[in-house]
């Protein structure tokens, strides 16, 4: 009997909840940004992204950013932040070091891979 109660008492609550918000948030676009230096690398990622090669017919509908470090910090509305810093060289690790300063002043997180 108690099973029944617990199972009457969460369809009353299951009931009550709004799912309106969820329903908007899941058809909102992924809004992507790709940010550094190498204009290069940022529009054959960006052309990679938005084009499917197995379906050519397919085209990405999230909007992409293509940004260089010094506009990086534009990209704080987009849910993803690709960063692109080239191969191993002098000063990477000083765009690196100023990109993370950047981006945790407007509230995001670098993981460095």
């Amino acid at each position: 009997m108690t099973s029944l109660t617990k199972l009457t008492d969460a369809w009353q609550l299951v009931k009550e909840l709004d799912l309106n918000p969820l329903r908007q948030q899941a058809l909102n676009g992924v809004c992507l940004a790709v940010v550094g230096n190498d204009e290069t690398a940022r529009t054959t990622l960006t052309d990679a992204l938005l084009h499917d090669p197995l379906h050519p017919e397919h085209h990405a509908s999230s909007p992409i950013l293509s940004l260089d470090l010094e506009k990086g910090k534009q990209a704080a509305a987009a849910d993803l932040i690709i960063l692109i810093l080239g191969s191993p060289q002098a000063g990477l690790e000083q765009d690196y070091d100023r990109v993370k300063k950047n981006w945790r002043a407007i509230g995001r997180r670098l993981a460095k891979k």
